[in-house]
């Protein structure tokens, strides 16, 4: 993975070969005009709100191009807009494609749905914003432009994609970029976005950003629901010039939000950097400072699981937070799932009211559940040079008590940590008080370790409401008297997890013997790891890994299936870890049509090469285009480099419509030779014919001559027997009649 972001991070600085004059971008579309080519992306966007361009329109950006001003897509159906889907995806070739600007964005969603940016497998499309101003990004979200509209970007996804800001995150200053920003019409932390829902942002590699990605929701009485943040790299290889500034990721007024699988690194900065103070953090939810007081309706339902945040830094006193959870819903529980993460290198020495956290619960009557997490915060939180640290750091803290029935269980916490106040004392886990209402909640099944009995400074628990704690508790048989009348740890133990601390799976446990394993209690609904490994169903580990992941054969942790304008279907794919692994073949059948639910011959269409031996998980991606109306089922044959193989089915079959409207689509590719492929759609049964005329007109050969369901079909003209030249070839179906002109060159 990190070799791979490497590479990535330098395709970023190689893509300033701009082509001032040339045709950058090609558009093709299923109504209006069928295609042309264009200088910029922001031209493409006003022929498509302009109405030139309709119907399932695919952009293919050919060329690197400086893009001069911010330009916002309509939603379809304001104006002169009229699409149904947009598919913006880069060209053929390895190189990565760059659209630069200097604005206050690259790309901006006015209410615009169902657009797909893919930047494919190499990512090779990137988003580069160059501006200095106050509030910038990447790409944004908004909802449309009338302040009283309530049309949200809905069903959008930016996948595979390159993105990153001109504001320096590694010195003093006021202003902020964002790499992708979901919420109102002006970019800034406090613009609301209304109905910005069900937005998917999968696999980027997001850098030198104040933040990675927002997501601000429209406010108590409308938040935003079902956006996920899935798979992407947030942050560089070390603090420096692309470093984050604040946070990773932050969403607010949500509900059903996933963030899942990400990886948030290098956020703030060493105090040599002379930043400006600022709170820090990897992801939140609910709110982005640890000092701030719950009281707003922020949403609630997120699940948080399979992410690693490390090296979040503040050394100018404020906070630094791997994740926080301060989400609110007016005395609503709010149900979030903190789980299967990896939490390290978090550190902050703040003053008073701030503190460095891995993980900080900030809620109300919240049904929380913090599981299943493994925390590491070592080290001297104030070095030479920096100020000196007068508030503790934890590993788990839950702050206030009006939050209640909050479960913590079955985390790994090692927090072992000195400063050079002699006096002050940092903890594993801290509580507001032996008062709070755990309810039907649990604190147990967790392992408190706080280092070396060397150090002074260490403790295995606290109480207090505020960053310096009033109790503190040095043994793990103290902290378990704490809390009556219902004791809570009672299972819970405090020994050394013998973490890796190495490698892409940093705080998997590294030993046969570390006392992780086993010692954990089943909780419904989670039953497998940061990896996606299955969870032992009576006896798993405490902490993000299940022990044994490392030694399992290919696992497929997801398989799903999407249909893409209308008869395209993209399968995509994720493995927790693979040993031999050479790959997967492709393979696809058709459904009885007559309604048996018989699968018919599979048939492969296609080879992903796989990852050989990983212990870390890997996603991949194939798209089946231009297929016929009927039924498939599709299942990947998973092949090991010796030979061996297994199968993983699709658990549904996917579904090709029939089309509303007729067309006649250019034969592609064009110019051809010999062979081409034409398609067509047929909304009606009935009689359909395609004729081949020469360029004088006189008719050459028949290609369809038949009565046809409705449908989409294809054909594959072989033109062997012609000679070089210009030809056309005509439809008649019902009453609709076209004509397109192919160029045969030998």
């Amino acid at each position: 993975m990190k070799k791979f972001y490497f590479l990535s991070t330098a395709m970023l600085f190689v893509c300033f070969s701009f082509y001032a004059n040339a045709q950058n971008v090609n558009v093709t579309s299923t109504g209006g005009l069928d295609s042309a080519t264009y200088p910029t992306l922001g031209a493409v966007i006003i022929a498509i709100n302009s109405g030139t361009h309709t119907g399932d329109i695919t952009i293919t950006i050919l060329n690197n191009f400086v893009e001069p001003t911010t330009i916002c897509l309509n939603a379809s159906g304001t104006g002169s807009a009229n699409y149904t889907s947009i598919i913006i995806e880069p060209g053929p070739g390895s190189a990565p494609i760059c659209i630069t600007t200097n604005d206050t964005a690259t790309f901006q969603f006015c209410g615009a749905d169902n657009v797909t940016i893919d930047g494919g497998p190499l990512k090779r499309l990137c988003f580069i914003n160059t501006s200095k101003l106050s509030n910038s990004a990447g790409i944004q979200f908004s909802h449309a432009i009338s302040p009283t509209d309530t049309v949200g970007a809905r069903n959008n996804t930016i996948m595979n994609c390159q993105i990153s800001c001109g504001v320096r995150t590694d010195s003093a200053g006021s202003n902020q970029s964002f790499g992708i920003f979901v919420g109102g019409a002006t970019i800034g932390l406090t613009n609301q976005g209304r109905d910005n829902d069900s937005n998917r942002f999968i696999e980027n590699i997001i850098t030198k950003c104040t933040y990675g990605i927002s997501i601000i929701g429209g406010g108590a009485g409308n938040n935003n629901d079902f956006n996920v943040i899935n798979g992407n790299i947030i942050g560089p290889s070390s603090h420096g010039p692309d470093q984050i500034g604040r946070w990773g990721i932050f969403t607010q007024f949500q509900n059903n939000c996933i963030i899942s699988q990400n990886t948030v690194q290098y956020v703030g900065g060493p105090f040599s950097q002379g930043l400006t103070g600022a709170d820090r953090g990897g992801i939140g939810i609910g709110g982005n400072s640890w000092s701030s007081t719950p009281g707003l309706t922020t949403g609630g339902n997120y699940t948080v699981t399979r992410n690693k945040v490390n090296n979040i830094l503040e050394e100018q006193t404020f906070s630094a937070v791997g994740i926080l959870c301060a989400t609110t819903r007016s005395g609503v529980n709010t149900n979030n799932v903190i789980a299967n993460n990896e939490i390290y290198n978090v550190r902050a020495n703040g003053t008073l009211g701030n503190a460095g956290i891995g993980i900080g619960h900030n809620g109300n009557n919240s049904g929380d559940r913090i599981v299943y997490n493994s925390v590491y915060m070592a080290g001297d939180i104030d070095p030479p040079g920096t100020f000196t640290a007068t508030q503790s750091n934890t590993g788990i803290r839950i702050a206030t008590l009006t939050d209640s029935v909050t479960t913590v269980k079955n985390n790994s916490i090692y927090v072992s940590l000195n400063s050079n106040n002699a006096s002050l004392f940092h903890s594993c886990i801290q509580m507001p008080d032996s008062s709070y209402k755990f309810g039907a909640a649990e604190l147990d099944n967790n392992d408190y370790f706080p280092g070396s009995p060397a150090n002074p400074q260490m403790r295995i628990g606290a109480l207090g409401t505020t960053s310096l704690p009033t109790r503190i508790y040095g043994t793990l048989t103290a902290w378990r008297t704490v809390f009556t009348p219902f004791p809570q740890d009672i299972n819970s133990i405090s020994a050394d997890p013998l973490y890796s601390l190495s490698g892409p799976n940093y705080l998997i446990p590294s030993s046969v013997l570390s006392p992780l394993k086993m010692a954990a209690d089943p909780i419904p609904g989670i039953t497998t790891d940061i990896l996606g490994e299955l969870r032992n169903a009576f006896q798993p580990t405490i902490g993000g890994y299940e022990y044994d992941s490392l030694t399992l054969p290919v696992e497929l942790s997801a398989l799903t299936a999407t249909v893409l304008n209308r008869r395209n279907v993209r399968l995509n794919w994720t493995t927790a870890s693979e040993i031999n692994n050479s790959g997967f073949e492709v393979q696809r059948s058709m459904v009885n049509p007559e309604g048996s639910g018989q699968v018919g011959e599979w048939s492969m269409i296609g080879f992903i090469n796989g990852n050989g031996t990983s212990a870390t998980h890997h996603n991949y991606l194939y798209t089946d285009r231009g297929l016929s109306t009927g039924k498939y089922n599709y299942r990947l044959k998973q092949i090991d480099i010796n030979g061996n193989f297994e199968y993983f089915n699709l658990s549904d079959y996917i579904e090709i419509g029939v089309p509303s409207v007729y067309n006649l689509s250019q034969n592609y590719p064009n110019p051809f030779n010999p062979t081409a492929k034409i398609d067509y759609d047929i909304p009606y049964d009935g009689k359909v014919s395609i004729v081949l005329y020469d360029i004088s007109g006189r008719e050459l050969a028949t290609l369809v001559n038949d009565i046809k369901a409705a449908g989409y079909y294809s054909i594959h003209f072989n033109a062997s027997n012609f000679a070089s030249g210009t030809y056309f070839y005509r439809i008649v179906a019902g009453n609709f009649a076209a004509t397109k002109k192919m160029l045969l060159v030998k």
